[in-house]
């Protein structure tokens, strides 16, 4: 097997084929470049190069990256600096509420939560907070100026220019979920059920086949708090008189 000694300054210098030399020795033993064809591209690469195989080609000077940024690569004159970053704890991949499945994170690693209505989601530092913002008792108030579906923890002004304003129960609500009633209008207001859902009024039990709770004064009030999650809700009189009609 020929050999290229280290004192020969060019393998010009061997009459055999190129494709005969299968091995080059350095005599000092720093390397040995065994069965292959080495073919670069440049002389030399630039800081921190190393020759990469193809298998569709010959070697050449080539650059280590980091496809998903997990690594850090540092090149330098006859140096390669490669470093990883170490995650601490348990990584959270989603997140799952009471409906809706998993939610997976954006490519951003990120998990939005955010508020609805009255409710926010408020960050600082490394902290969530979940802040109520609604003002009055809890109850979010609005003014009524016609028919009404009602929202839970809501409270209704009943200003109907227009004559009796009926209310309707919310289709969903849990226990202790509460909605309020101010009169501010001559003809008063009316609240019926859905289908499935009853009110209690004192001794009696309201549903949408046997009545509706109406107000006798267009001033009178009151309080609707769930006690049976979707179906059943009592009535807690705040002002004047209110009747099964």
């Amino acid at each position: 097997m020929p050999v290229i000694p280290i004192a020969c300054t060019s393998i010009d210098n061997y009459t055999e084929a190129l494709e005969s030399v299968t091995a080059i020795t350095v005599d000092s033993g720093n390397l040995t470049l065994t069965a292959g064809n080495l073919v670069l591209s440049a002389a030399t690469g630039s800081d921190g190069q190393i020759p990469i195989a193809a298998s569709a080609g010959y070697q050449a000077w080539g650059s280590l990256t980091s496809t998903g940024g997990t690594i850090t690569v540092t090149p330098g004159p006859n140096t390669l600096n490669i470093e990883t970053t170490v995650v601490t704890g348990t990584v959270v991949e989603t997140l799952t509420g009471n409906t809706g499945g998993a939610i997976p994170a954006d490519s951003s690693h990120n998990i939005n939560i955010v508020g609805s209505g009255a409710i926010e989601v408020q960050g600082a530092g490394n902290t969530l907070t979940i802040v109520n913002t609604a003002t009055g008792g809890g109850l979010i108030w609005s003014t009524a100026t016609g028919n009404t579906a009602m929202a839970v923890n809501h409270g209704y002004v009943n200003n109907n220019a227009l004559g009796q304003t009926t209310f309707t129960l919310p289709s969903t609500a849990s226990v202790g979920d509460t909605i309020a009633i101010l009169g501010y209008s001559a003809d008063g207001w009316t609240i019926i059920e859905n289908t499935g859902q009853s009110i209690i009024l004192g001794e009696q039990t309201t549903t949408v086949t046997t009545g509706a709770i109406t107000s006798i004064f267009g001033s009178d009030g009151l309080y609707l708090v769930c006690i049976i999650p979707n179906t059943t809700f009592y009535v807690i009189p705040l002002q004047g008189n209110v009747i099964v009609s």
